[in-house]
């Protein structure tokens, strides 16, 4: 999750569900690109 928080370090603590979807899209789309 260390990624995720260097990009948005409030997501966590401010919306769970969201940061949650972004770590699947983001994991998704590396998925890819690797």
């Amino acid at each position: 999750m260390s990624y995720l928080e260097k990009l948005f370090p409030t997501l966590p603590q401010v919306a769970p569900a969201e940061s949650r979807y972004l770590m699947s899209s983001t994991s998704r789309m590396s998925d890819s690109t690797n």
